[in-house]
C-alpha cells in the first residue's frame, strides 16, 4: 500500500535538499569574480532511500552520489553559464518535488472527505 505520509516526508526532504543546492549555486554566482574562490558543489543521493521512486532517481542522476552534508570545493573556477544552467535545472526539480507534495496532500484530502 502506498503511504502518503512517507511520500510527504520524501518530498519534504527533497525540497530541503534542493533549496540547499540552490543556496550553494547562489554563493558560487556571488563569488564569480572573487580571487581565489573555487566552485562549491553539493550532492545528496546517498541521503535518499535505496528504494527510490522516479523523482528521487532523477535527482540522483542529476546530483551524483554523496551525502547531503557533503559540500565540497571542486578546486575549479566558477563558470557563470554553468551555474545558471545548474540553477535552472535545480529550479525544475524543485517544481517537480513541489507538485509531488501537492498531489499527495490532495489525495489525502480526498480520502478524508470520502470518509465523512
Amino acid at each position: 500500500m502506498f503511504n502518503q505520509i512517507g511520500s510527504l516526508e520524501h518530498a519534504g526532504k527533497i525540497l530541503n535538499m534542493l533549496g540547499a543546492k540552490q543556496k550553494i549555486i547562489g554563493e558560487n554566482l556571488a563569488n564569480v569574480d572573487t580571487p581565489g574562490y573555487t566552485k562549491k558543489t553539493m550532492n545528496f543521493s546517498d541521503y535518499l532511500n535505496p528504494d527510490m521512486n522516479g523523482l528521487e532517481k532523477k535527482i540522483n542522476a542529476k546530483f551524483g552520489k554523496q551525502s547531503v552534508t557533503g559540500i565540497e570545493n571542486t578546486g575549479q573556477t566558477v563558470n557563470m553559464a554553468d551555474e545558471i544552467i545548474d540553477m535552472q535545472q535545480n529550479s525544475i526539480m524543485y517544481s517537480l518535488a513541489s507538485r509531488r507534495m501537492t498531489s499527495a496532500i490532495t489525495e489525502m484530502k480526498t480520502a478524508i472527505n470520502m470518509g465523512r
